[in-house]
């Protein structure tokens, strides 16, 4: 019986691994500071929100006392929730964003990558009508295919009556994704 020779990791480590025979391909690492600035760009409007949320208080805040800015605050988020063609902008606002984050939960957890283990980066969110359009710009490696091929995943993630995938016709990394009645819009 002989023994497994001793194989040299790349030359970032220092240690050995014992192999008898090839070793699987491995996942591409992470890198903390891309993961940050990948949830920053996907969380941004969000965070925008946010901000200006606060900022917006802080400033009533100064300008009077802080009760009267949080009723002031309240009193006109609801005034914008009462007026129906701004409800109907903000729903379709929200779906759009919930289309998105299933959209690149998906991708983060199926083979929608491209060969270094990144995402398609979503540039456009829009929603008119009854469909939300996804402007998403494919990295060197993904193809129109890869997406077309995990439509049924997509149209399950997003609760869609059907997927649409839209080449651009003089840029092949552009892709214009078409998710047909999300949850009923």
């Amino acid at each position: 019986m002989s023994r497994p020779t001793p194989q040299a990791c790349p030359p970032k480590r220092n240690i050995l691994i014992w192999s008898s025979g090839p070793q699987p391909p491995r996942r591409p690492r992470r890198r903390p500071l891309g993961a940050a600035i990948g949830a920053l760009v996907r969380w941004r409007s969000e965070l925008s929100a946010a901000a200006i949320l606060v900022l917006t208080y802080h400033q009533l805040a100064l300008w009077s006392d802080p009760l009267t800015a949080a009723l002031a605050l309240l009193g006109s988020t609801l005034a914008f929730l009462g007026t129906p063609p701004l409800r109907r902008r903000i729903r379709e606002h929200v779906v759009g964003l919930a289309v998105r984050h299933r959209f690149q939960g998906l991708c983060k957890h199926s083979a929608m990558r491209d060969p270094e283990g990144r995402l398609p980066l979503v540039l456009r969110c829009e929603t008119e009508g009854d469909s939300v359009f996804l402007l998403l710009w494919l990295r060197r490696g993904m193809t129109p295919e890869l997406v077309y091929a995990h439509r049924s995943l997509i149209r399950t993630a997003c609760a869609a009556a059907d997927v649409v995938p839209y080449p651009h016709p003089m840029n092949g990394a552009l892709l214009t994704l078409r998710v047909v009645h999300p949850w009923g819009l």
